[in-house]
């Protein structure tokens, strides 16, 4: 310890060491008890995104999310990544299952394509579902819920799902 404090002119030059290495210790502890996504959800809760906590709760529960984009054009699918609260090119990432738009008019779903069948047949030739993902910005999206196809055909009155 006198060493230290001789080798640098300072008197506390080991208690200054060992401080900043306990403070590295402790950085490093709570970094690996707090997870990615609980970090992701805190920033997004800092900034006033509700969004971005519904995405980020959204993975993995194996629901449907409905997420409309500021282009009117609708994605209907299982958000499967998040870039919330980290450096990404993309907020989210989903595997779409269908898809449409919003008609201008009456702000109606109106549904266009049915990816399931092609991505069954994607899969099951041994290709990596992940070439699926579509990625999307939060700053383009203004409707994000989760979807129910049993709900949708009782309210909307079509038959569009049974395809």
């Amino acid at each position: 310890v006198a060493y230290l404090n001789e080798a640098f002119g300072f008197e506390y030059t080991a208690a200054a060491v060992l401080s900043s290495f306990i403070a590295l210790l402790i950085w490093h502890i709570s970094n690996s008890i707090v997870n990615k996504d609980e970090a992701a959800i805190r920033a997004a809760k800092d900034n006033g995104e509700l969004v971005g906590i519904f995405v980020t709760k959204a993975i993995g529960t194996g629901k449907y999310v409905e997420i409309t984009l500021d282009t009117g054009k609708v994605y209907i699918g299982h958000i499967v990544e998040s870039g919330i609260g980290v450096s990404s090119q993309f907020d989210l990432m989903i595997v779409p299952v269908i898809s449409g738009y919003r008609d201008s008019n009456s702000n109606d779903l109106k549904i266009t394509q049915f990816y399931d069948r092609a991505l069954s047949d994607f899969i099951a030739k041994g290709q990596d579902w992940h070439e699926f993902r579509i990625g999307m910005s939060l700053g383009r999206v203004v409707l994000v819920r989760f979807f129910d196809p049993h709900l949708y055909r009782l309210f909307s009155n079509k038959e569009e799902l049974d395809k």
